[in-house]
């Protein structure tokens, strides 16, 4: 492309410039769809000082890849968190360490660099503190925390220290113990804070890894940067579906770059199990020792700072990223809807029905009514955040 060209092109994108197609979206359309792209890098990480450090990166990529990290040897991160299925799950519900079934759908981890709270509950509040609950949860990873810490001692002594500076002495220290066990409450306390000490620098490793996951240069990114011919009319008229007030209403919780505003909503999803989901979570968040204001954080003050526990958190769940959506299905934290279209067709009923989820679902969440045309254009929009294929060197075991 000559360089006054891709001058201008690149101008037109830093400006947004005037309506592309005002045959069918508003100019107020057109300013909400500039909010959606392109995306940048992750925000920044204050309580991980080694976020965006290589070689902790390369060090949580072996570690997501490792099946030790499990009690049977047969589950690692990527197991639940599939590259090649949008680093998420193809079931409803993974299953983890001897086969146990988990209670809820894994949800991506593209994008998850902007999540201000991780699992669909938000009871872990920074990326690093999430795979150690993953890790060590009886339906998933079922590996505890000392059982980590000696992994980490035997396998990765080298590369940790040279991150992390020189491993505490593990002698005495149980083969398997974790919060709440026998094991655990019978070691001593500075054994404990080493073993915590450990277990959060994995999990920060782990951030490092993960927050290199990003997808960019979707078809809907290339438009908004003056590619106008990057989407098509049908993607237009989903595009318009996604943002007007009186059709799908889709942006209210799917804003922003990252296509999700980060907060915690009920639209109803059926739920047999009446799980609660954000309102039992924030507990568990503020008595995590591994928090943001814990002491293994590295800006801990005043980060949780007026988060309470309140009535009408029953039943919300986390707004997830809209971008690669088409590559993970099935969708909700229940993972019930196998396509998006089914998910499209919930949202236009008004969601699930009185009495089949737990807590009140929110008034924006109502019947909308629209056509086959306006669903299949949807879907058609929805295909189109798709981000370009990550390097093979990111979504693979490293050598």
């Amino acid at each position: 492309m000559p360089l006054l060209a891709l001058l201008a092109l690149l101008l037109l994108g830093a400006c947004g410039g005037s309506n592309p197609a005002p045959e069918i979206l508003t100019d107020e359309e057109w300013e909400r769809l500039q909010r959606l792209g392109p995306i940048g890098d992750p925000p920044p990480s204050p309580t991980n000082r080694f976020a965006d450090d290589p070689a902790a990166a390369a060090l949580g990529q072996a570690i997501f890849f490792d099946w030790r990290l499990s009690s049977d040897g047969k589950v690692s991160c990527g197991s639940c968190h599939d590259p090649a299925h949008g680093f998420a799950d193809p079931r409803p519900h993974s299953i983890g360490a001897h086969g146990r079934e988990g209670a809820r759908h894994a949800s991506t981890l593209v994008n998850v660099a902007w999540n201000r709270f991780q699992f669909w509950d938000g009871r872990a509040d920074s990326l690093w503190s999430q795979p150690i609950q993953a890790i060590e949860n009886h339906a998933e990873g079922d590996f505890s925390r000392t059982e980590l810490a000696h992994l980490v001692a035997a396998t990765y002594r080298t590369r940790y220290e040279a991150i992390f500076g020189p491993l505490p002495d593990l002698a005495g220290v149980p083969t398997r113990a974790f919060p709440g066990d026998p094991a655990w409450e019978g070691m001593s306390e500075d054994q404990r804070r080493a073993v915590n000490g450990i277990v959060a620098n994995v999990g920060k490793a782990l951030e490092a890894y993960m927050r290199r996951i990003v997808s960019r240069n979707s078809r809907l990114d290339r438009f908004l940067a003056g590619e106008r011919d990057a989407l098509g009319e049908a993607e237009l008229r989903g595009a318009k579906v996604f943002v007007a007030e009186d059709r799908g209403r889709c942006i209210v919780c799917h804003d922003g770059p990252n296509l999700s505003d980060g907060n915690f909503h009920n639209i109803g999803v059926p739920d047999p199990s009446g799980d609660t989901g954000r309102w039992a979570a924030i507990p568990q968040l503020l008595a995590d020792p591994l928090n943001r204001d814990g002491v293994f954080s590295d800006a801990p003050g005043g980060n949780l700072a007026g988060l309470t526990q309140m009535e009408s958190q029953i039943g919300q769940f986390k707004t997830p990223t809209l971008r690669d959506v088409s590559r993970r299905p099935p969708y909700g934290h229940t993972g019930a809807f196998a396509t998006l279209e089914a998910f499209i067709d919930f949202h236009d009923r008004g969601g699930g029905a009185p009495g089949t989820f737990a807590g009140e679902k929110e008034g924006t969440i109502r019947p909308i009514g629209l056509s086959d045309r306006e669903k299949a254009d949807l879907l058609a929009f929805l295909r189109a955040l798709d981000g370009e294929p990550l390097p093979t060197e990111l979504i693979t075991p490293p050598r």
